[in-house]
């Protein structure tokens, strides 16, 4: 079984109870929009921003609690410690 099978009937809330009793924030749902009228159209705050010396597309929320990064943008010896 993979792990995301039956992830999203286990988050209530945003939040998935550990063995330990402890909750934790889940993102169940992350959507890139690639279509550039469709942002213009939802006013979402993008700007241009840099990740490991790559440009890339930013949404800018000032009250997030987290980050959302392409696997292909994220050095994988970084992975590799988590």
């Amino acid at each position: 079984m993979k792990v995301t099978d039956n992830l999203q009937s286990e988050v209530k809330d945003g939040m998935l109870q550990l063995a330990s009793g402890k909750s934790v924030p889940v993102m169940m749902n992350c959507a890139a929009l690639s279509d550039p009228e469709r942002i213009k159209s939802l006013r979402l705050p993008i700007l241009r921003g840099e990740i490991g010396g790559r440009e890339v597309d930013v949404m800018r929320d000032t009250g997030c609690e987290g980050v959302v990064v392409r696997r292909q943008l994220v050095d994988t010896r970084i992975l590799d410690v988590m």
